[in-house]
């Protein structure tokens, strides 16, 4: 028999179907749209949304006045993104120091 390697999805708030309740998206979702928004330089705020709301994968539910704001703190939430995956990496070293080289 083979064995069978199996990957937890990233997280996100990607909608299978439309939803009554407001939802935030996650910082995953954001990075998502930011390379979108990098792939398509001259498409439309608005086009971007309806690309997002409209996806058969999961939708990602915004508004256009809601991208204009991200798109305005996008470097702060990149900075954000590096910190947090920086702070993991630090947090993983520490256990492997800790564990390894202080029996």
């Amino acid at each position: 028999m083979s064995r069978q390697t199996v990957c937890s999805p990233t997280r996100t708030s990607a909608q299978p179907a439309k939803k009554g309740k407001r939802e935030n998206l996650t910082l995953h979702d954001w990075m998502t749209v930011y390379s979108f928004v990098d792939a398509h330089p001259s498409m439309l705020q608005t086009d971007m949304v309806n690309h997002f709301k409209s996806k058969a994968d999961g939708a990602l539910v915004f508004n256009q006045a809601t991208l204009s704001q991200k798109l305005k703190n996008r470097t702060e939430m990149e900075e954000h993104t590096f910190l947090r995956h920086t702070d993991i990496l630090t947090a993983k070293q520490s256990w492997i120091d800790t564990y390894f080289f202080n029996k």
